[in-house]
């Protein structure tokens, strides 16, 4: 019964898709074989032999040292096995290097040793070593216990003759069966390609956008010749002499295209005479749709490659909105510039001269795909674009911002039109855009640029009026802020970090020693397999988590902590080790030499909350309102000192009024408008004292719950944050409800909602979906979709408002013609390089802007600090 009693269950969601797994690899044509009631090993073992007697070589490809039984001595059937990012091959004498026996004695060896991965029990006190000698002598399980009473060592011969009966039951279970009677067809063993219907309708089906793109390199052993035997037209060969993307890949394509039903012309741009015809169209059009496609750096490194522009008679933009009629064709062009497998293109300030005046006309309307980065994009160039309406990709992410929004992705999903790649992938030697086969970049762009259109018509017929507002009064225009908060840059002070990570560096020393001395030996605390090692195998530190044995995660060594101060230690290590890695010597790295200045990057379709998220550096991450967060902080500093300070205004428990507004719950909005700390309130009323006679703990122990109710905290939650007992935790939460009810019918109406119509949205408008989660049979992934749901329309309404203040802020800047300017964005708070003469104006303007004419029924807050560095005060 303890046989494998350690393994996990099949996850829920594996499990809900085995019958997927299934169809997928029927539809490409791979054979399955199980059989009720064995292991996966049986059919293998099974397998295997019978291609031996027929003649055939068998490799096993296996993570499982279990399949060492199987190989022979004549070589006729192999393990490989993968290890450490190669595949060893595993023959009948490898086998015996590696385990000190012959794979016929592998059984026997764990008859006697057994095998804690799989819970074989073995003989008690036999180990590797023994287990080995005994069979190198006796060479069989059956003839050591027929011997078992001349053994000479009393320890062993006692041993054996105790566990005769567990070592015959062992060797049983580590035995792979090799007679399964499964019906196995050797011919259909051979290779080759599937049917493409079937292969195209299951990707499809699956939206396996990748595996479409990549279809020809995941195929390409399936057939061993260059062309396959599908009754497709064969492509010419490319100039270079590289066979194109193969037939099957062109089958797919065309299968999944046949339903997409839109056609287009495609225009190459290459003359002067070409260019200037193309503007004098441009310019008579109400709208048009264009992409620039560039090798990006960051906000101020770019270089174009080319520029590529497409419209559509029927598209029609008045009165603010874009309209459209379906039965125009698409006219597409590309400007190639920089592509080395052509000769005659324009050059980039031929191109630029010309286009500048009509991407700087703001009549003149625009769609793209990616504001924030065209805009940077052809700004480095000297072009200031104006007039984008729409944006193809922003449309995506506020639908559904947990979906894909690749441009080739939501071509699949919204148009049924797969757009075919210029190169096929290749990871190791990728080949450049401006490198690869002119005709295939040529048939790639105006594909992109067509299906930009259509895409455009699908956005406008399947966003409601909400999301449209949304994608025209927040998110494009916060694509520009972004794009100049990251062209502007930040500076940093480096010698000031460059002390900090001397200091921390000293630190991590006396920390180090101080850990290594408890211990009594030293390891690699920044590795998590020695640190395993050490606390749980050398130390014998015990967990109560389950599972945990051997896990450094920050949950288990939490819970280590209570009880241990190494593990203490090893936490602070961590933190410090963090920092440095992370900040004080990362930061100095990512300072451009062009203007001395950091340029992160902001992400503004990833989040699902709808909240920004940034990278290189990931400045959300950095600690607030904590000593080593400060320390960081620090490091932020005006460029020039002398004139300018760093001002930080952020929102004052923004998401806590939320939730009052939100809720309507009357008490909550009393005490906010009553200007009262806000926990200390709280505490009063669960408490039932005067808020003069809340203690520290009280106080404590009310944030914890303020905050927790906004991410649906449960009591166990609550009880594990504030440590006390479960029951108390309940109590508490209970007094919580009792004194502000309407939060709890909130969250009991959210959660029915959602379980309902399957999404929840902000103010706004702005929807989240949970479809899914709240599918699941696991229950742990339910219950997080119902926290999720509550937290919402609080955190994505606080995202909104940031993302409009920020609008409105920046729009002020630009019409006081200030020299001050926004330079980063961190959850609630903004940050503005400050202008010393402009201090007054900027406070009120940002004040004004973030205070959003008092929206809600409880008033926003905001919070002003200045100063040298953008340290918190």
């Amino acid at each position: 019964s303890e046989y494998k009693s350690n393994r996990s269950a099949m996850p829920d969601n594996m499990q809900i898709q085995m019958g997927l797994i299934y169809e997928g690899l029927k539809a490409f044509n791979i054979p399955i074989y199980t059989k009720q009631g064995y292991e996966a090993d049986d059919v293998i073992g099974t397998v295997s032999k019978r291609a031996c007697e027929l003649g055939h070589k068998v490799l096993i490809l296996t993570g499982d040292q279990d399949a060492f039984q199987l190989v022979d001595k004549d070589g006729c059937i192999k393990v490989i096995i993968p290890s450490k990012g190669e595949l060893a091959e595993y023959n009948w004498d490898k086998i015996y290097e590696k385990l000190g026996v012959y794979p016929n004695q592998v059984i026997d060896y764990k008859g006697l040793r057994g095998d804690t991965s799989d819970c074989i029990p073995g003989v008690k006190g036999i180990g590797e070593k023994t287990a080995q000698k005994l069979l190198a002598k006796y060479e069989t399980l059956d003839n050591i216990l027929a011997n078992c009473e001349n053994i000479p060592e009393n320890s062993i011969r006692e041993k054996i003759i105790q566990g005769k009966d567990m070592a015959k039951l062992s060797q049983e279970l580590a035995t792979i069966i090799r007679n399964l009677d499964i019906d196995f067809d050797f011919d259909s063993t051979k290779i080759e390609l599937p049917d493409v219907d079937k292969v195209t309708e299951f990707l499809k089906n699956m939206q396996f956008h990748t595996f479409i793109r990549n279809i020809n390199s995941i195929l390409s052993t399936f057939n061993k010749s260059e062309t396959t035997a599908q009754p497709v037209q064969a492509q010419e060969q490319t100039s270079s002499g590289c066979v194109q993307l193969g037939l099957f890949t062109q089958a797919v394509n065309q299968k999944l295209n046949e339903s997409s039903n839109f056609e287009y012309s495609s225009d190459l741009i290459k003359t002067k005479e070409d260019l200037y015809k193309l503007a004098d169209t441009l310019k008579g059009l109400k709208i048009f749709a264009y992409k620039i496609y560039a090798d990006i750096e960051n906000a101020i490194h770019s270089s174009i490659n080319g520029i590529a522009i497409s419209y559509n008679n029927g598209l029609d933009f008045e009165n603010d909105k874009i309209s459209y009629n379906p039965n125009c064709k698409t006219s597409t062009f590309y400007i190639p510039i920089r592509h080395s497998s052509i000769f005659e293109q324009l050059t980039l300030e031929d191109t630029l001269t010309v286009l500048k005046p009509i991407f700087e006309n703001k009549n003149i309307k625009k769609i793209t795909f990616d504001t924030k980065n065209q805009y940077n994009i052809l700004k480095n160039a000297g072009i200031n674009t104006k007039g984008i309406v729409f944006d193809n990709i922003l449309a995506s992410y506020v639908k559904d911002s947990s979906r894909n929004h690749e441009l080739e992705v939501q071509a699949l999903e919204h148009l049924n039109h797969s757009i075919i790649p210029f190169i096929e992938p290749n990871k190791r030697n990728p080949i450049k855009f401006t490198d690869a086969n002119f005709n295939d970049v040529f048939k790639f762009v105006c594909d992109e640029m067509a299906s930009m259109i259509e895409l455009t018509r699908f956005w406008i017929d399947n966003l409601d009026e909400n999301e449209l507002k949304i994608v025209k009064n927040i998110e494009i225009p916060l694509a520009f802020v972004l794009a100049d908060m990251e062209s502007t840059g930040i500076s940093i002070d480096e010698k000031y970090l460059s002390e900090l990570t001397f200091e921390i560096n000293e630190k991590l020393s006396v920390i180090e020693k101080k850990i290594f001395d408890a211990a009594g030996f030293k390891f690699n605390i920044n590795s998590p397999k020695q640190v395993g090692e050490a606390l749980f195998n050398k130390l014998q530190l015990k967990t109560k988590k389950r599972n945990s044995k051997q896990s450094t995660s920050a949950a288990v060594l939490e819970e280590l902590a209570q009880d241990y101060e190494i593990v203490r230690d090893i936490i602070t290590y961590r933190k410090y080790a963090k920092l440095k890695a992370t900040y004080t010597e990362a930061l100095p790295l990512l300072v451009d030499k062009k203007d001395g200045r950091i340029h992160t990057t902001y992400n503004q379709t990833v989040a699902t909350t709808g909240r920004l998220s940034s990278s290189n550096p990931n400045l959300q991450n950095i600690p607030a309102r904590t000593e080593e967060g400060n320390k960081i902080r620090n490091a932020f500093v005006p460029k020039d000192k002398d004139n300018y300070l760093i001002l930080s205004a952020d929102y004052s428990q923004v998401e806590l009024r939320l939730l009052a507004h939100i809720s309507k719950d009357k008490h909550l909005i009393e005490a906010f408008k009553s200007g009262v700390d806000i926990h200390t309130l709280t505490a009063s009323k669960v408490f039932n004292v005067e808020p003069e006679q809340v203690t520290k703990a009280m106080r404590t122990k009310s944030k914890a719950v303020n905050f927790g109710i906004i991410y649906g905290q449960t009591k166990y939650g609550l009880a594990k944050a504030i440590s006390v007992p479960v029951w108390e935790a309940e109590n508490f939460i209970n007094k919580y409800f009792e004194t502000y009810p309407n939060i709890k019918l909130y969250m009991d109406t959210t959660i029915y909602n959602v379980e309902q119509q399957g999404y929840v949205e902000t103010v706004f408008g702005r929807k989240r979906y949970f479809e899914t989660e709240l599918r699941s049979s696991n229950g742990m992934i339910r219950e997080f979709a119902k926290r999720a749901a509550i937290n919402h329309p609080i955190q994505g309404t606080a995202a909104d408002l940031m993302k409009i203040a920020m609008v409105e802020f920046y729009k002020k800047l630009k019409e006081y013609h200030l020299e001050s300017k926004m330079i980063m964005q961190v959850h609630d708070e903004i940050v503005v390089e400050l202008k010393k003469s402009e201090e007054e104006i900027v406070k009120k303007l940002v004040i004004e802007a973030m205070e959003l004419n008092q929206p809600l029924l409880v008033p926003l807050v905001v919070d002003i600090n200045t100063g040298v560095t953008w340290k918190e005060q």
